[in-house]
């Protein structure tokens, strides 16, 4: 089999305009004019070649409009880097501690079986904690707190384990740097269900509309009802 040709078409523009470009290229009403112009790709995708992304009509907004746009970008960003960064933990939450000198000991284990993670905390009678897996292991060497505990808990829970596969978390030393982790993950988490992608984009197109003087709510309905009946049609990057 041929392999495609593969046809990448970037846009190079100063440093400033970066953020409010994104966001008028990343509207519906770009969305609307693209998929007016683009033929659609063997009924299934819209496809993006220099001869109907060139004529794009961007226009560059200033003043409030371009502050709206480019406020509404960037907090889309940084909601999408707390979605990457989350599910990371503890490693992105770490870093600085690392740098710094902070000692750690690796907790590791091997899964019995495969599942989901959802471990749970255990004190004995002398104080002591143990950390107890849905296979029925139990963690306690390096675990020696219940912050450590909560530490660990939270790095594997809703991990997806397989069996036979080792599993290794970095747990710090001093319980001060596991809670400082902990509670940098729940101000990241509360920000990042606080924050609602769908009104920031909305944001992003009331701004579009404006700069393109589509104030009329009857055309504003229009744009989104054209681009919700081609929903189904998906972006193409490979040309054969």
């Amino acid at each position: 089999m041929a392999p495609h040709n593969v046809s990448v078409y970037s846009f190079v523009v100063d440093d400033d305009k970066k953020y409010v470009i994104a966001g008028v290229l990343n509207s519906s009403l770009l969305e609307y004019y693209h998929k007016h112009y683009s033929r659609i790709h063997k009924g299934k995708a819209f496809r993006y070649i220099e001869d109907y992304i060139s004529k794009w009509p961007i226009q560059i907004p200033e003043g409030d409009v371009r502050g709206t746009i480019e406020s509404a970008i960037q907090d889309i960003l940084h909601l999408k880097d707390l979605e990457a960064k989350i599910p990371q933990f503890p490693d992105p939450y770490i870093i600085q501690a690392r740098e710094s000198g902070e000692e750690f000991v690796n907790v590791t284990f091997t899964p019995d079986s495969s599942f989901i993670a959802s471990p749970s905390i255990q004190n004995d009678l002398q104080g002591d904690v143990t950390l107890i897996l849905d296979d029925g292991q139990s963690l306690s060497e390096g675990i020696d707190s219940e912050r450590k505990a909560e530490y660990v808990q939270e790095a594997l829970q809703g991990t997806r384990l397989r069996q036979n596969q080792t599993v290794s978390i970095p747990v710090p030393l001093r319980d001060d740097i596991a809670i400082e982790a902990l509670t940098e993950l729940q101000e990241d988490i509360s920000e990042r269900d606080e924050g609602d992608l769908d009104e920031l984009e909305q944001e992003i197109d009331e701004a579009v509309f404006e700069l393109y003087d589509m104030s009329e709510q009857s055309l504003q309905e229009h744009v989104y009802r054209f681009n919700s009946q081609h929903e189904s049609v998906q972006p193409l990057d490979l040309l054969e």
